[in-house]
């Protein structure tokens, strides 16, 4: 049980990290386009 509450946490992170990319992403556009 331990390894799967582990499983789903890094999958709570991995989505985490690509959420913080796409937004680094805008921001970066958005800072060009300013």
């Amino acid at each position: 049980r331990k390894a799967i509450r582990q499983r789903r946490a890094s999958r709570k992170k991995r989505g985490s990290s690509n959420q913080k990319k796409a937004y680094t992403k805008l921001a970066r556009i958005e800072q060009k386009n300013s």
